[in-house]
Parts: C-alpha cells; structure tokens; sequence
C-alpha cells in the first residue's frame, strides 16, 4: 500500500508515528528548518532594533568549515563572517543530502 492509498487518518498516522528512513530524514529537515528560521528570527529581532545586541562567538571552525555563496560574499564584501549566518547555512546545507534519496525515489516513481 502506498501513501496515496491510504485514509487521510492512517497517512496522519503514518506521519507521526511511522520509522522508515524517508521519515526520519524528513523530521529531520524539519529540525533543520525550524532551527534556521529560529536563527533568522533572532537576527530579524536585532535588525529591527527588538534585541540590542546579539553576541557573536569568535570560532575559526566556522569559518573554515561553511562555505557558500552567502559566506563568500560576507567576506568579499565585508571582510567578515556573521556567526548566525553561518549556523543557518549549515543546517542548511546539512538537511540537502538527507532530501536527496526521496527526491531520487519520488522522480524515479514520476517517470515510470
């Protein structure tokens, strides 16, 4: 039985309390997700003048380990990297492969 045979309270079900791995990579995009716009908020807040300040922790392995667009163009830019941004961007960039084998899945099934 596929997903889209079944009763809008079993696919419910499914959705909450199912274990396959597309399920457990979606909750965790989920988390991903929220956690950036969490991040994003934050900024927000402080950019409309809400929060005063945010701190800003100094730590090179951000700096070296995330990179992206967003990231190349703060340095070229600025000449400097934004702590939140870069959090954003990995949970980001950490939540694209685990998409990737339901994506696959799903195009496979569409071209059937």
């Amino acid at each position: 039985m596929t997903l889209t045979e079944l009763a809008p309270e079993e696919l419910s079900q499914d959705l909450r309390e199912g274990s396959s791995t597309f399920l457990k990579h979606r909750r965790a995009i989920v988390g991903l997700s929220l956690f950036s716009a969490g991040v994003m908020g934050g900024i927000t807040l402080f950019q409309m003048g809400v929060f005063k300040k945010i701190p800003e922790p100094p730590s090179p392995l951000f700096d070296a380990a995330l990179a992206g667009k967003l990231s190349i163009d703060q340095w070229t830019k600025y000449r400097a990297f934004c702590f939140w941004c870069l959090l954003t961007r990995g949970a980001t960039v950490a939540a694209l492969p685990l998409a990737f084998p339901e994506a696959r899945t799903a195009l496979r099934h569409l071209v059937k």
